[in-house]
């Protein structure tokens, strides 16, 4: 991935990331400066950066990591997918 390419994956990836914060109510990244946080960022999200959310919400932990892959090709392939995953944890 290149850092210029965007597209729909770039979507998928910050509603991903605006669903991590509404869920716990905190960043997925912090940092001391702009600089820290960029490269923050351009590491892979892992396991560690969920495991406050698995603690809260444990289903929604899949479906915002799959929205986080590093890989736009292995994220949701549109919003309507990744909703269809969100609907189906309402009973």
């Amino acid at each position: 991935m290149e850092l210029c390419d965007v597209g729909p994956g770039a979507d998928i990836y910050a509603l991903a990331v605006s669903l991590f914060e509404m869920a716990v109510g905190k960043p997925l990244f912090t940092a001391d400066s702009f600089m820290e946080l960029m490269a923050r960022r351009l590491r892979p999200v892992g396991p560690e950066d969920l495991e406050f959310l698995d603690a809260i919400y444990p289903e929604l932990t899949p479906i915002v990591g799959r929205g986080l892959a590093t890989d736009p090709a292995e994220r949701w392939p549109d919003a309507n997918s990744m909703a269809t995953a969100l609907r189906d944890l309402v009973p």
